[in-house]
């Protein structure tokens, strides 16, 4: 692996080039076309000894709990201590056991091992979205209302 990747999978801030970063934003949005949720990555350092706890935490520090339809993901990495944790609101527990969350953190896993960082996210959105494509059309007046850029936490 060369520099510049051992370097990505320790920085938050660095994580994706720019060139990836848009390739996901773009992902994000049909993501969030075909299923009806809000999906927003957040990149930090650390998740501490709780990252469920932590990532609840976040997702209303972002407003995630503010969407139109209840229907929000939140996906947190963190470098440091190597952790990841996913929160979901109301709609999207009504539709996804915590089994889908689990198999989307082995394939986080998987893809990261082999330092395959937007493919990891990719991998586990299409992973999340099999599970979350709606039936139909997308909910009355559903408009993505939130960045598709990742959050990332100031080192």
């Amino acid at each position: 692996m060369n520099l510049i990747n051992q370097i990505r999978l320790k920085s938050p801030r660095h994580f994706l080039s720019r060139k990836e970063e848009r390739k996901l934003s773009t992902r994000i949005d049909e993501f969030e076309k075909e299923t009806g949720c809000e999906l927003v990555f957040h990149f930090r350092k650390n998740l501490g000894e709780n990252p469920l706890h932590r990532a609840e935490e976040l997702f209303f520090h972002f407003g995630l709990d503010k969407t139109q339809h209840h229907a929000a993901i939140l996906v947190v990495l963190s470098f440091n201590d190597r952790k990841y944790a996913v929160w979901v609101d109301s709609k999207v527990r009504k539709h996804a056991d915590d089994k889908l969350w689990v198999d989307v953190g082995s394939v986080l896993k998987d893809h990261m091992k082999k330092g395959q960082r937007l493919e990891a996210l990719v991998a586990a959105m299409e992973l999340a979205q099999k599970s979350l494509k709606i039936e139909g059309p997308l909910p009355q007046g559903f408009s993505p209302s939130l960045s598709n850029k990742p959050i990332t936490e100031e080192e």
